[in-house]
């Protein structure tokens, strides 16, 4: 049986058994969660140098990269791996601020409870042959952060905001909701110097936007801009990758997958024409 195949397995069996015995926190980990715990393939803890462990998720990470990821009214039927990568990059941000336990949080902005199942990040594109899993404890939303983020960007809030388009990708009207339902301030500059800034002020959290055309897409591309020195800038990219064919793809220094480093006087080769900063509105 291949890994999709486990994978299916594992998650169906879970399912059905979980509407029945809901899991808590302090309860031993149930058969989905130590599948996630045993082979959470390139999401997990990243060591960022200068700046320490950090949260990484991957769009397309094996475990959900073909769930499609579409709104209820769209007809097409894209994997989350294609197109995933700014609420990806959102939760990596949002991580980096909000503790485990306090993620739950956004369940208060939902028109319906978080789930996933084997074919799709929300139930629009289901096609209900199979349970759902319900994204309910700390640990399920320091897990699928990223889906849950995509979920709402799809329309399951009460914002009525919806960003994943017809285009390629996903639009960022959603993310000032997000921010504020954790208690974060966003807001979005155009310089590097203010980029840069912010970056290192360890009470913010910046996710860039690279345009097309630069090292890091040749069609627009969130990333998170995890720290920078006084020589290089790292980004924990949600695109997974082990080599970069854009242009200039030669600045980027990859420390290992997901997490890659472009030195500061390289930095305008990665073309981010915009700095989205969120920061915990008790620091204003």
């Amino acid at each position: 049986m291949g890994r999709k195949g486990l994978f299916t397995l594992l998650l169906t069996a879970v399912l059905v058994f979980s509407a029945a015995f809901p899991s808590y926190a302090d309860d031993p980990l149930t058969l989905v969660e130590q599948h996630y715990a045993q082979t959470e393939s390139v999401s997990g803890w990243v060591d960022v140098p200068g700046r320490g462990p950090m949260r990484y998720y991957a769009q397309n990470d094996e475990l959900w990269m073909e769930l499609t990821y579409e709104t209820e009214d769209s007809s097409k039927m894209r994997p989350f791996g294609d197109g995933g990568c700014n609420p990806t990059a959102l939760a990596m941000a949002v991580r980096s601020l909000i503790p485990e336990g306090s993620l739950s949080v956004i369940v208060d902005d939902a028109l319906r409870a978080y789930s996933l199942c084997t074919c799709s990040i929300n139930r629009s594109h289901c096609g209900y042959h199979h349970p759902r899993y319900y994204i309910t404890s700390p640990r399920d939303f320091d897990r699928f952060l990223p889906l849950v983020f995509a979920d709402y960007a799809c329309g399951n809030n009460r914002q009525q905001a919806k960003s994943r388009n017809e285009g390629k990708g996903t639009v960022g009207g959603y993310m000032k909701y997000v921010a504020s339902a954790y208690g974060l301030n966003l807001k979005t500059v155009g310089d590097q110097k203010s980029g840069l800034e912010a970056i290192r002020d360890t009470k913010n959290a910046v996710i860039a936007y690279a345009a097309s055309g630069g090292a890091f897409t040749t069609v627009g591309h969130y990333v998170f801009a995890a720290w920078a020195d006084e020589e290089n800038v790292y980004f924990l990219d949600p695109l997974c990758r082990d080599v970069y064919r854009t242009n200039n793809a030669k600045v980027v220094h990859i420390l290992q997958p997901g997490l890659v480093s472009i030195r500061l006087q390289d930095l305008k080769s990665a073309n981010i024409n915009s700095w989205i900063i969120l920061t915990p509105k008790e620091s204003d």
